[in-house]
């Protein structure tokens, strides 16, 4: 991958979802029409595009995040806790209507349920990405992902091309419908599930208008497809050296980002990133 232009080093910008989690502890999931108490009640608040530019901040990039949040106290909330963490917030949006939530029913055994509202995220427009093209135009890499609507995700990226500000785009969700024929994209990040889903979306003999693919896998390997060479890394072990951690695609795209825009090499950077991403607690 090409090192960053010159006077954008360092500079990163994200497009992406904000929301707040809220986690139900319970011994039983209830039965249709019925009721059961949680033993407890967590809140997170989250979202991939604040996960992935907090995480880029840790690596020493200036960070942009442009999104949206509702006109709520979790938004403020939200808010409050990026702008702790050193993210830019010039192009944070407060627009009406409740933040974007998730809720979780966390049974004793048994699969959690989950039910997710896409509130503010889904009011993010085109014309709210041009209003900020100055802060993508300005960047080194546009690190962006889907949860938002199409054509918001497309016109950012149809921005960053036009300015030559490299694009890493992780498509998740993923959407059979976005069009790739317009848009070329520097690193494409899916896990093996999104890869999947990919080859059977692509026709085949088609050429995906993509640089550089990585796939991630949930035991925390790591296969890289550039021009300057395929490899693949193990999953990087706990600090006891035991075992994989948990592996977090939103740390190891928001410090893959980080580190190209700062000009690391693309191994090297691979490399860091899935250490990272691979360390996550439970």
């Amino acid at each position: 991958m090409t090192p960053p232009l010159p006077g954008r080093h360092g500079i990163l910008c994200v497009v992406g979802p904000l929301r707040i989690d809220h986690f139900a502890r319970l011994e039983t999931l209830p039965l249709p029409g019925g009721t059961a108490p949680a033993s407890d009640l967590l809140y997170r608040r989250t979202g991939k595009g604040a996960d992935q530019a907090l995480a880029a901040v840790r690596q020493g990039a200036s960070v942009s995040l442009i999104g949206a949040v509702g006109g709520d106290p979790h938004g403020g909330a939200i808010r409050a806790d990026l702008l702790a963490g050193g993210v830019t917030l010039t192009h944070l949006l407060s627009l009406p209507g409740p933040t974007a939530a998730r809720f979780v029913q966390c049974p004793s055994s048994g699969d959690p349920t989950t039910v997710v509202f896409p509130g503010a995220n889904q009011a993010l427009t085109p014309e709210h990405i041009r209003q900020a093209s100055g802060t993508i135009e300005a960047a080194a890499i546009l690190l962006i992902q889907l949860d938002l609507p199409l054509r918001t995700a497309l016109t950012a990226i149809q921005l960053a091309n036009r300015a030559e500000t490299r694009v890493v785009f992780n498509p998740s969700p993923f959407s059979p419908e976005f069009p790739w024929e317009e848009v070329f994209v520097d690193v494409l990040i899916v896990n093996e599930v999104e890869a999947e889903q990919l080859d059977a979306n692509v026709p085949p003999g088609t050429d995906l208008p993509v640089g550089c693919l990585i796939i991630t896998h949930a035991c925390g390997t790591v296969e890289v497809i550039a021009p300057e060479g395929d490899f693949q890394l193990p999953p990087s072990p706990t600090a006891a050296g035991d075992r994989p951690g948990l592996f977090s695609e939103d740390t190891f795209a928001g410090t893959l980002a980080a580190r190209l825009a700062l000009g690391t090499p693309l191994r090297e950077a691979v490399t860091l990133a899935r250490s990272l991403a691979g360390n996550q607690e439970g």
